[in-house]
């Protein structure tokens, strides 16, 4: 019996062409049946539709169909690439997946892709860029910028406000600020600042464009921009990286961001307000305790700085990027915005020292209620070591 089902199998197998096979060893996967059996069905079929009229040959032609746009969808899932050029792909490389994957990705290397500057600009965090006006985007920030020594905040552009929106370009930019901030934790990249007091500092764009990432592919960063701009058909830049850094012995950061959305391991918005106090003069278990309180306090001190845009200075750096610098006493010296929740949470703070209730005036200014928390928690001093602003469609505010 078995000599004869073999011997039966070869006879079928002589009779039908290579098509015929291909077409039934893809539907036998489907369907869970033995593709020899579907080769014998099939061949019925198409001589008895053969002999009533030669339509038989569609069905060949069908199922070629099929796989060709099964190829095209899976291409198109790869690279991200428009229908035309994958099937334009697969032809080049006579139905070769892994083949016409290469051929797109060394076409999409090799494209020139430019901004147009007669358009705005919209980006994730969008830096000011000579010659071009920017309107909306977004921030993209690590979710633990506030228990981070040293956190990456990148910049992406580009003109289509419709990319910049979508959840590809989201991943895009945490993806580059993840390289770079593994960089910056494994001391491949150097950060240095002006002085000891500075909180956040511009890195240098070429550096970070060479950064390798440690996906499968190990692209670089700058690979990664011209991959996604070829797909997304428009050029996508990275104009600025900024490194915000904090004590973590005397430092508590206060962060808000406006219209936000979390995705994966970071946080997108459209507005930073970032604020770093730091207390001189307290012992570890102490500053422990009050670490979510003052946190707090920093955090309104950061939509206070969102809500009330800082006096400015234009200053660039040696490459020509300009961001503005902002002296910390104007933070310092404006009154609360919002003192009744500040007040509480200085009561928070009176209570756990043991302190009872505190009351700080009206019309205190910024300074003078850190200074008055800074007496109830036996501090030399409170002080704002830095702080960052950053607006989609405006120049970063560093404040020193």
């Amino acid at each position: 019996m078995w000599f004869k089902c073999r011997l039966t199998a070869i006879v079928l197998l002589s009779q039908v062409n290579e098509d015929v096979r291909m077409a039934c060893n893809v539907i036998a996967g489907l369907m869970k049946r033995p593709s020899l059996h579907l080769i014998s069905v099939l061949s019925s079929w198409n001589a008895r539709l053969n002999l009533n009229g030669g339509v038989g040959c569609n069905s060949i032609a069908a199922f070629r169909g099929m796989q060709n746009l099964a190829a095209i969808k899976q291409l198109r899932k790869v690279t991200n690439a428009g229908v035309v050029e994958c099937k334009e792909a697969l032809s080049r490389c006579n139905g070769d997946l892994d083949a016409a994957i290469a051929y797109v990705r060394r076409a999409q290397h090799n494209r020139q892709l430019e901004i147009d500057t007669e358009r705005p600009v919209f980006g994730m965090f969008n830096f000011l860029v000579p010659s071009i006006s920017l309107h909306v985007g977004k921030i993209a920030i690590p979710s633990d910028i506030r228990t981070r020594e040293k956190s990456v905040i990148v910049e992406l552009c580009c003109n289509c406000d419709f990319v910049t929106s979508s959840d590809k370009f989201a991943q895009l930019a945490h993806d580059i600020r993840r390289t770079i901030q593994r960089s910056i934790d494994n001391s491949r990249i150097n950060v240095t600042h002006s002085n000891a007091t500075k909180a956040a500092a511009p890195l240098d764009i070429g550096s970070c464009n060479d950064i390798i990432s440690d996906g499968d592919d190990g692209l670089t960063v700058s690979q990664m921009l011209q991959r996604s701009s070829a797909e997304f058909k428009t050029k996508i830049v990275m104009p600025t990286v900024i490194a915000f850094q904090r004590n973590l012995r005397n430092d508590h950061v206060g962060i808000y961001v406006h219209q936000k959305t979390s995705t994966g391991e970071g946080v997108m918005g459209s507005i930073l307000g970032l604020v770093s106090l730091r207390h001189h003069g307290v012992n570890a278990t102490l500053s422990n305790h009050l670490s979510d309180t003052l946190g707090d306090i920093a955090r309104h001190l950061a939509i206070q700085m969102v809500c009330n845009p800082l006096n400015t200075e234009q200053w660039q750096t040696e490459e020509g990027r300009p961001y503005r610098m902002a002296d910390v006493n104007h933070i310092l010296q404006q009154p609360w915005m919002h003192l009744d929740s500040v007040q509480s949470k200085m009561h928070d703070i009176a209570t756990k020292v043991g302190l009872g209730k505190c009351d700080i005036d009206s019309e205190a200014s910024v300074g003078r209620t850190l200074d008055e928390i800074a007496k109830l928690i036996g501090a030399a001093s409170i002080t704002v070591p830095g702080a960052l602003y950053m607006k989609s469609g405006a120049t970063p505010v560093i404040c020193d």
